[in-house]
C-alpha cells in the first residue's frame, strides 16, 4: 500500500487554523466549512479538479456529492483502525456529518461552528469516525 502524503496534507490542514467558520463558504483566511479544506487537499494531491458537480460549492454543499468525490479520487478507504495521520476523516458531531484531517494520534484539524473558527483541537473516540480516507 502506498504510504499517505501525510506531511504535505496536515501542511495544507494546519494552514487552515484560524479561518472562520461559514457555513457554505470556501475562502481560507476569509470564512468557510468543513468540506473547502478537503477540496483544497484534493486539489493538490489528486486528479480531482473543480468538476461541474463542485462549481456551484459555495451555493449549495453536498454532503453525499462530497463522499462520492473522496471515494473517487482517494488512494484508498480505510477502516478507522488504520487512521494515519494526513488521513481524511468523516465522522459525527452531534449526528451531523463532518469532515477533518488526522494531524497525529490525538488532535484533528477542523471548521468548528461552536468556536467559530477552524481548529486544531484533541481528537476522541467518542467522535463517530465514519470513514477514512487516504489521499
Amino acid at each position: 500500500m502506498r504510504p499517505s502524503r501525510g506531511l504535505g496534507v496536515i501542511a495544507i490542514a494546519r494552514s487552515w487554523v484560524g479561518t472562520p467558520f461559514v457555513y457554505q463558504g470556501a475562502v481560507k483566511g476569509v470564512g468557510a466549512d468543513c468540506v473547502a479544506m478537503v477540496l483544497e487537499i484534493y486539489r493538490t494531491y489528486t486528479a480531482y479538479k473543480d468538476s461541474d458537480a463542485y462549481k456551484a460549492y459555495g451555493f449549495k454543499p453536498d454532503f453525499d456529492r462530497t463522499v462520492s468525490m473522496l471515494e473517487k479520487y482517494s488512494y484508498a478507504r480505510l477502516h478507522p483502525d488504520y487512521i494515519l495521520p494526513g488521513d481524511v476523516v468523516l465522522y459525527k458531531i452531534k449526528d451531523s456529518p463532518h469532515f477533518g484531517v488526522f494531524t497525529d494520534s490525538d488532535t484533528v484539524v477542523q471548521s468548528n461552528a461552536k468556536v467559530g473558527k477552524y481548529v486544531e483541537v484533541g481528537y476522541t473516540a467518542s467522535n463517530l469516525i465514519h470513514s477514512v480516507y487516504r489521499v
